[in-house]
């Protein structure tokens, strides 16, 4: 018999998404990563998420909403990160 499924964990990997991929990007977000971040085991992650991609779909539904309701503060944080991260990535 397959195990319940968990609000708690589903919310808890959509938001390691949303933390892995702003910090990394999508591609450099494995779900071993985004797994890990959640503190659950990777093959746990497919029992809330068909595939990587339903699971970025979600993620991506979530972040516009938390998005709109981030401060000014959390708002200037995400961008410095993104910003870093172009800047890394024309180093290259």
């Amino acid at each position: 018999m397959a195990r319940p499924r968990s609000g708690d964990k589903q919310k808890a990997i959509l938001d390691a998404a949303l933390r892995i991929c702003a910090e990394r990007g999508i591609g450099g977000a494995p779900t071993s990563a985004i797994s890990k971040a959640a503190g659950i085991a990777e093959g746990s992650l497919f029992t809330y998420f068909k595939t990587k991609d339903e699971l970025l779909d979600e993620a991506r539904a979530a972040g516009i909403h938390v998005t709109s309701h981030m401060t000014k503060a959390d708002l200037g944080k995400a961008l410095q990160k993104a910003n870093e991260r172009a800047t890394r990535s024309a180093r290259t």
